[in-house]
């Protein structure tokens, strides 16, 4: 009789066909977990030490639910599964409780794959630290990584289409409601919060991303959020803090960057920027809407760089160092509905809340660059500021409407006659 409850026992967790072990919907992962345990699991069948273990033996569709505890290794995901920290879940990142799994050395702490076959993967409730990349998700993947608390990476917390592998496509998902912290001011590598490359899509909301900082001198900033050359993005209502770049759109059309609270310290280069490089015509970055962000600090709240045909709309910048909002070799671009505040001249010369400038004529190819013009501005308001407008000497046949400095209407000869005073 003992022997047939041990046997219906095995059969109740496992399926048995001709001698083999399917796998399992829902298997677990518990480094403490041993053949005494009497929680009427069987280790090695669908209880695990190491969830690398638990994703091999899982179905396809299935689900890891990994318990309290410290796992060092590096995972690899490439079938369709939901690894899943089993405590409740808390608004931001992971539950203070939830496992940790410590990527080390490794490129990646986690690695989702779907190069074999496409896969959909979530990632929920999970301390993930360290490695390169804490969640690189490789070729041909749909994703949602939510609800987690990354850090210690040494170059992006998480990343869709990483650059070290060129035309890694295909991927798209939601990546919400996590807790991404870098290491601070750091001359090894440009940090990233999140990235997304290589024509890949995303909605990215309700995360909170700080403490991306690069120092050493040159042109690669670190960032909260990076979209690289890369599909349409919707990022919304996400807290950045303390990063080089807040949001930095680079070759990217058709994006919205809506509703997010972008706070900036010395270090910050922009709150929000969006740039084509330089004068490059095989790539464009437009189309994009940047609306409702609030921006404080940094030294410069938005920063237009080549970039043509951007909506920026009703956002709320106060503080910056420099500039509210910086046009450079930017055309025909909307500036409409901002409000910008306390832009003070006592750190800078030519502090100014909107600035339209550029670097004179230039050629390349058949490309060629003058000013900042055909910008239309209505209806930004100025307050509480040293300078309103500040043109430069090639910034011309741009449109002004409406806009008030200080309490007073500013026209378009008032806005020229300004740039000239400075």
């Amino acid at each position: 009789m003992k022997n047939t409850f041990v046997v219906l026992l095995l059969t109740s967790c496992v399926l048995v066909t001709t001698g083999k072990v399917s796998a399992l919907s829902t298997v677990y992962v518990n480094n403490t977990y041993t053949s005494t345990s009497t929680e009427g699991k069987v280790l090695g069948i669908d209880v695990f030490h190491t969830i690398q273990d638990a994703v091999h033996a899982v179905d396809e569709n299935g689900t890891v639910y990994v318990s309290t505890g410290l796992y060092n290794e590096s995972v690899t995901i490439n079938k369709s599964l939901s690894l899943i920290g089993s405590r409740p879940l808390v608004k931001v990142g992971a539950h203070p409780n939830a496992p940790m799994l410590n990527g080390g050395d490794a490129t990646g702490a986690i690695l989702i794959d779907g190069t074999v076959d496409p896969v959909t993967v979530t990632v929920r409730n999970m301390i993930i630290t360290r490695g390169m990349y804490s969640v690189a998700v490789l070729h041909n993947a749909k994703v949602n990584i939510s609800n987690n608390t990354i850090n210690r990476y040494t170059k992006n917390g998480i990343t869709l289409g990483p650059v070290f592998l060129p035309q890694a496509g295909g991927i798209s998902g939601v990546i919400s409601n996590n807790e991404i912290t870098g290491l601070g001011p750091t001359d090894t590598l440009a940090q990233n919060g999140i990235q997304v490359s290589e024509n890949n899509t995303a909605v990215i909301t309700g995360n909170k991303i700080a403490n991306n900082t690069y120092t050493t001198p040159g042109k690669k900033w670190a960032t909260g959020i990076l979209i690289h050359q890369s599909g349409s993005v919707m990022i919304s209502n996400n807290t950045l803090t303390a990063n080089q770049i807040g949001v930095n759109l680079i070759r990217v059309n058709a994006s919205t960057i809506s509703g997010n609270s972008i706070i900036g310290d010395r270090l910050t280069k922009a709150g929000i920027m969006v740039n084509n490089d330089d004068i490059d015509t095989t790539h464009t970055t437009t189309g994009n809407t940047i609306k409702r962000n609030t921006l404080t600090g940094g030294f410069i709240g938005i920063w237009s760089s080549y970039a043509h045909g951007n909506k920026y709309i009703s956002n709320i910048i106060t503080s910056s160092l420099r500039n509210g909002i910086y046009l450079w070799n930017s055309n025909n671009n909307t500036l409409s509905g901002n409000t910008i505040s306390s832009i003070r001249s006592s750190q800078y010369d030519n502090t100014s809340a909107i600035e339209l400038d550029d670097e004179g004529t230039i050629t390349t190819g058949n490309a060629t660059t003058t000013g900042s013009q055909f910008n239309t501005l209505i209806n930004n308001v100025v307050v509480k500021s040293d300078s309103g407008f500040l043109l430069a000497k090639n910034s011309k046949n741009n449109n002004f409407n409406n806009n008030r400095f200080n309490g007073s209407l500013v026209f378009p000869i008032d806005a020229q006659k300004r740039a000239a005073t400075k």
